[in-house]
This record gives structure tokens, sequence and C-alpha cells, in this order.
């Protein structure tokens, strides 16, 4: 028998109907945030970058467009087929394309000088210890140095926003919103998305304990500063000074 601990909401919700689901995040504003961040620095513009849970491959064709050694990673099989049809389509060098689990990375220590981690693609999991192993895998396969560019919502303002939403709500346990979202497919069936309420001060300690600090904080994809009160995103650059292994 399957229970939801064998088929558990990520493992489906990324089908081939997810892109029309978010289809008002499209391949300008992936370009416009990666030529902001790149001005920034945030991304390096040389050595290897993953660019975690890549989906469609937006962020991940932005980045190769300009010249980043990148390879994109993700669990799902439709969105990475979607990756690899834009990237033939359009003749653009890439590093590569994975499948896999992120709290378990099928890379060697040390593999990349960068790593990207855009629009919400954690809190997945219901024990926030396989949570945080996502930062302690990213430490692990980041050079000495190299910079981790983690962007979540903000949950403050994901707060505020459910008190006229229809479509989301708060879990029982107050530490999950959950998303509700009919799908567009044949037979249509309600999509349940779940992700963890994180405050940015969890993912501050979260990314210390896993051997990083935190260097710049935007609160939106036009690089403003992050207001907790005010702000929809928390996007932080990290670097990698250490980590809980020891290993160097």
């Amino acid at each position: 028998m399957t229970t939801p601990a064998d088929n558990p909401w990520y493992k489906t919700a990324f089908d081939s109907d997810y892109l029309e689901r978010y289809a008002h995040r499209d391949r300008g504003e992936a370009e416009d945030l990666v030529g902001r961040l790149m001005a920034a620095h945030a991304i390096p513009a040389a050595g290897a970058v993953l660019d975690l849970c890549c989906g469609g491959g937006r962020h991940l064709v932005a980045m190769a467009r300009r010249g980043v050694d990148v390879t994109g990673f993700d669990l799902s099989c439709p969105l990475l087929r979607t990756a690899r049809l834009t990237i033939q389509s359009e003749g653009i060098p890439l590093g590569g394309l994975v499948r896999g689990d992120m709290r378990r990375l099928p890379f060697a220590n040390g593999s990349f000088a960068g790593v990207t981690h855009f629009f919400t693609a954690f809190g997945y999991f219901d024990n926030d210890e396989e949570n945080f192993q996502v930062f302690r895998e990213v430490a692990r396969i980041l050079k000495p140095g190299g910079t981790y560019l983690f962007d979540f919502f903000n949950s403050t303002d994901v707060r505020a926003g459910l008190i006229h939403a229809t479509d989301k709500r708060v879990s029982a346990d107050g530490r999950r919103v959950e998303k509700y979202v009919r799908s567009n497919a044949t037979a249509p069936v309600t999509v349940i998305e779940s992700v963890r309420l994180f405050s940015a001060a969890e993912l501050r300690n979260g990314l210390t304990n896993a051997g990083f600090v935190v260097e710049k904080e935007w609160g939106d994809y036009g690089l403003d500063k992050f207001d907790e009160d005010a702000s929809p995103r928390w996007m932080a650059l990290a670097r990698r000074v250490w980590h809980p292994s020891g290993m160097r």
C-alpha cells in the first residue's frame, strides 16, 4: 500500500502542468534577476556553478547565456526534460543536467565555486533536520569560500497575505503554508504544495550551523534591502567558511 510518506507531494506536484501554473514566473523575470545578481557579484563568473532545483531551467539558461559554467539539478523528470529541450533548441553550452534528491547530492566534496537555489525550492520535508540537511550538502559540495545564493519567501509576508487568500492556508500546526492548485490536466486534480514557514532568523541560523556566513540579504528581485515586515522574499548570499564534518 502506498502511504503519504512513500509518495510525498513534491514527487508529483512538479509535473508537466507546473510551468503553466507558474507561467507568470517567466524567462524575462529570470533574465533580469540573473543579470542583476551577476552585476552584484552574487553568482561566480568563473568556476563551476550548480543550479539546485533548476526546474524548467529559466535561471539555468540565463546563467549559461552569460558564460557561466552551470550544471542543473532537479528531482522532476518532466521539468528536466523541458530544460534539456530549451538548452538544445538554443544551442547553449551547459555543464549538464542531473536528477536526484537535494538531501543527497551526487557530487564530490568541493566540486563547485557557487550554488544557486531559486524560487522557494526548500522546506519541502516534514522534518526540519532533513530540510537543513540540504544546507549541509550544499556546504559539502562547495569549495572553501564558495558562495550559496538562496532565495526563499519571507514568511512574515506570506502569513500576512493569507488573511484574504482562498487557495492557501496555514497547516494545523502553524508551521507550514499549504497551497491548493487546480491542475490543468485532461483529468483535473487538486495539487497540494506544502512548504515550511521558516523565518529569516531560522534560515540564518540554519546556514550558520552548516558552515556559512551570510554576507548579503535582499528582499525582492530588484535587490532592495530586506525588510522583515514588508519584503516579499528573503534572498541571501552566503559564503562557505567551514563544514560541520571538519572537511576543509
